[in-house]
Parts: structure tokens; C-alpha cells; sequence
């Protein structure tokens, strides 16, 4: 399993392109949102700019190559939002099902955005 993340601050065009991956990515063979939506996240960089907040979202991406049920999914998300003390209820967790390819057998993707907590 290899996991990645990274903080998207309110002033990049990063949540757009984010959000074109996590949503609408060519590379993948499905993609299926479990929880929370595109409107979700956008809506977070608002909320974030408002309060002034360098960072809105915590964008962690999981690959595996090895299949992984909807609850072992969830479970992954909640500990990473703990860690970062965020809210897992308010994560975006999206599923991306991932065609094999030379040598490469297929995977799974796991995108979850998880909104800054704003003090």
C-alpha cells in the first residue's frame, strides 16, 4: 500500500485540479464516491478563504493493489483524519478503480479530502 498527502492552500489552483482527479480522472476504469461530493470540497475552500485559513483540505491519496471493502476504507479514513484532528464525518472519500496494465496488475485508489479543522 502507498500512501500520499498533501495540504492544498486556499490560494492555489491546486482544489481544481484536485478536484478534476478525485472526479472526473480519464486514467481510472470507475470511479465511485462514497461519501460527500465535488460541491463538498469546493465548498471547504470557501469556508477556508472566509476565516482567512492558509490550507483548506488535506488531499491523501491511498493505492493498493490489493482489494479493499467500502468499511475497510472508512476505517482507513478515520484514522487518518484523527491524526490530522479532523472531522472524518466532513471527508470527501472517493474510490478509484484502476485498470491493469504491461506488468501492472489493477488496483485500487482511495482519494479522500479532508477538510483543515479552522480554529
Amino acid at each position: 500500500m502507498i500512501v500520499k498527502s498533501a495540504r492544498m492552500k486556499t490560494s492555489s489552483q491546486g482544489i481544481s485540479s484536485t478536484c478534476r482527479h478525485v472526479f472526473h480522472g480519464s486514467d481510472n476504469e470507475q470511479i465511485t464516491v462514497l461519501q460527500g461530493s465535488e460541491f463538498d470540497v469546493r465548498a471547504e475552500l470557501g469556508r477556508a478563504k472566509a476565516v482567512g485559513s492558509q490550507y483548506a483540505v488535506r488531499h491523501i491519496k491511498v493505492s493498493s493493489y490489493e482489494d479493499m471493502t467500502d468499511e475497510q476504507l472508512f476505517s482507513l479514513v478515520k484514522t487518518y483524519a484523527k491524526e490530522f484532528k479532523a472531522d472524518p464525518s466532513k471527508a470527501t472519500i472517493v474510490r478509484h478503480d484502476k485498470p491493469g496494465g504491461f506488468e501492472k496488475p489493477p488496483g485500487i485508489e482511495v482519494c479522500s479530502v479532508i477538510p483543515f479543522p479552522l480554529s
